[in-house]
């Protein structure tokens, strides 16, 4: 083969070659051209798709593209028509941002400050204001480099008119809440203080009568008169809790000392059932903890209270042991269980609901508010415990508490007898101390311990008691003559504080709401004369039916 064909197969070669290489970039080209329409076509489908309102502009801040919410939004017919505008050609309001304002915020971001989620109130070409959540961020290529800006913001205005309406709506029920706390403040002073005064009269004539009818009638007028107070004072409670008026309060407290309180008040009830109560207290369990004397008290007499109520025949089982050691602190198991009606299984869950009664009122069998549990568990739950139900009609009810409490520091404390009941305090398991109708073991274990309290004589004692309500008067001054008290009354602020400098007296009794003035200022005052002549002060005790009191004393 001679040169020139040499030479005309090798250009014929780089012909085919050439021409291959076309079909393949022609088919890249295609490939890539239909993977860019793709991508438009996506990318325009996704933020069509997106509630919010999408944008993107170049590093001179020229619209690049929108979605059609964003065109929309900003009074243009479709996306397309903003590309090459820029906020300069769009009528922002004078009165709402500017282009100015907008492209201010594209160098920020384009200067490596994106934002985000930043609230704003945008005013639209239309002259509606709208809040908004915006974001907004730099686009980068591959190398890094900024190639423009892409924002995306959220219309938030219905979310802030009904956060709006939810802030208007808590001021509403907060102010309704404080007129309910102060309705039931003074309706717990408007009623209490009659109460206590019809209280104290059916005594009075329980006292003197010498009818046995009318002593059998005051003795069940003052029985229905204490089931009405208990029932006001769970209310008066319960608000007191849900306003915040009851804050936990730990301090040294003796745990068996508060059950011989408990149980003390209800040793008259017991006397008139075929019930026992069985008491086992734990040894180990320190004689003084750190806890909330009240909570304890409450829960106890809450559950206690409706052992006792639900329990016609057979035994009530109170027992407290130690469930669990800690280094510096105990948890208390305390039992109460009863041979009573029993609770069926399906109402254990709403057992412990305000106001949930498994009985009707008008069965008239056990009257109640249906509070006592509420708040039982309520006060539990304050003290960091737990209580549970085992229950079966017809059987009884047992309430398991589990209650942590603090341990004394060992190196504050006396020695050994601070972490150990004397001897005849306490109940050893598993003997039982018994309270019944026929023998009183527990009382004799009360009465060989040694007394911790002085008793107080009043015989003699002067006192001034300042009451307004006639009625309430009249029962404080009987009982404070039956101590042998010569009593002195005072009706207002002035009068007592009158009496109070003109006698000295050994006591004073101060009812808090008086006519001209409060208890408490009658009570500066008279403290301030004290001062001021430089005289012994005079002990004074507050009288109040109102429970607001407690949160101001």
């Amino acid at each position: 083969m001679n040169y020139e064909a040499k030479e005309m197969l090798l250009r014929a070669k780089k012909r085919k070659e050439a021409k291959d290489n076309i079909i393949k970039l022609t088919i890249a080209n295609q490939s890539l051209q239909k993977h860019a329409y793709l991508t438009d076509v996506l990318l325009k489908n996704i933020t069509k798709c997106l509630p919010q309102f999408v944008f993107w502009k170049d590093v001179d801040s020229v619209y690049m593209g929108c979605n059609d919410n964003y065109a929309h939004f900003i009074g243009l017919e479709s996306s397309i028509d903003i590309v090459g505008k820029t906020d300069y050609d769009i009528d922002w309001l004078e009165c709402g941002h500017t282009a100015d304002f907008f492209q201010s915020g594209d160098k920020d971001v384009l200067a490596g400050h994106p934002i985000y989620n930043q609230e704003e109130v945008l005013s639209l070409p239309n002259g509606n204001k709208i809040h908004t959540q915006l974001s907004k961020l730099p686009i980068k290529g591959q190398d890094g480099e900024i190639l423009g800006v892409i924002g995306c913001f959220t219309d938030i205005t219905e979310l802030k008119r009904k956060e709006k309406e939810a802030v208007k709506a808590r001021k509403e029920a907060q102010i309704a809440n404080a007129s309910r706390m102060n309705f039931i403040s003074n309706m717990s002073h408007d009623l209490r203080t009659p109460l206590t005064g019809m209280l104290g009269m059916a005594k009075i004539i329980s006292e003197n009568s010498l009818d046995e009818k009318i002593v059998k009638a005051s003795r069940y007028l003052i029985e229905s008169g204490n089931i009405l107070l208990n029932i006001l004072n769970e209310i008066i409670e319960i608000n007191q809790i849900e306003s915040g008026h009851l804050p936990l309060k730990f301090s040294e407290i003796r745990i068996r000392d508060i059950i011989d309180e408990v149980v003390s008040l209800f040793k008259p009830t017991i006397y008139q059932k075929p019930v026992s109560l069985n008491i086992c207290f734990d040894p180990r369990i320190p004689r003084c903890l750190i806890g909330d004397q009240h909570r304890v008290q409450r829960v106890l007499l809450n559950l206690i209270s409706n052992a006792i109520k639900f329990t016609n025949q057979g035994a009530i089982h109170i027992t407290v042991d130690v469930a669990k050691f800690e280094e510096n602190s105990l948890t208390i198991r305390l039992v109460v269980a009863d041979t009573g009606i029993g609770i069926d299984k399906k109402d254990h869950a709403s057992i412990f609901t305000q106001f949930n009664r498994l009985t009707s009122s008008s069965s008239g069998a056990y009257p109640g508010s249906g509070l006592g549990l509420s708040i039982v568990e309520r006060f539990i739950k304050d003290m960091r415990g737990s209580i549970n139900l085992e229950s079966e009609i017809l059987k009884g009810s047992s309430f398991i508490c589990l209650i942590p409490f603090e341990t004394l520091d060992k190196n504050k404390s006396n020695g050994p007898a601070d972490f150990l009941f004397e001897k005849e305090h306490v109940s050893l398991c598993p003997e039982i101390q018994h309270i019944d109708s026929e023998s009183l073991l527990y009382d004799s274990v009360l009465k060989n311990k040694p007394s911790k309290e002085t008793t107080l004589s009043f015989e003699g004692s002067t006192v001034l008691l300042v009451e307004d309500n006639l009625i309430a008067q009249l029962a404080a001054k009987h009982e404070l003559e039956k101590l042998h008290c010569k009593v002195d009354l005072a009706v207002d602020g002035k009068d007592a504080i009158f009496k109070a400098q003109k006698n000295n007296y050994d006591l004073i009794f101060m009812d808090v709401g008086l006519p001209d003035m409060t208890g408490f200022d009658a009570i500066q005052v008279i403290g301030a004369w004290e001062s001021a002549i430089k005289c012994d002060y005079t002990p004074i005790v507050i009288l109040t039916a109102d429970a607001s009191v407690q949160k101001k004393v």
